[in-house]
């Protein structure tokens, strides 16, 4: 996502840009535009990289409820934020994809794990 322009969810969506990593210290709601169709996650907790190929997508969303969110979602425990983001591609925000009706769409989205 470096370099990438995005919309902050939790600033009134205001667009902003990605300088170096995503990183999480806080909680974490944005939406990336033109993204790429291969993202790659670097966990190096696990030592293993996360690779997320899509197609006929335009935007990602990138999110982490942290602390204080993270407390009230039910199935989620209080400190569960410390172990998950959440990725998803998408064509959201401002660039839905309107389906007429009798026409479709499909979105596909593969995710693989290797390791370091």
């Amino acid at each position: 996502m470096e370099g990438s322009d995005y919309f902050d969810r939790l600033d009134d969506g205001r667009q902003k840009h990605q300088l170096g990593a995503v990183t999480f210290v806080e909680e974490v709601i944005r939406i990336y535009a033109g993204t790429e169709n291969e993202l790659i996650i670097d966990d190096a907790n696990f030592n293993r990289q996360i690779r997320i190929a899509s197609s006929s997508n335009k935007t990602t969303v990138v999110w982490n409820p942290w602390e204080k969110t993270s407390a009230k979602i039910p199935d989620l425990e209080d400190e569960g934020y410390q172990r998950f983001i959440c990725v998803e591609t998408g064509s959201v925000d401002k660039d839905i994809i309107v389906i007429p009706p009798g026409s479709k769409n499909s979105l596909l989205t593969q995710f693989k794990i290797t390791r370091n």
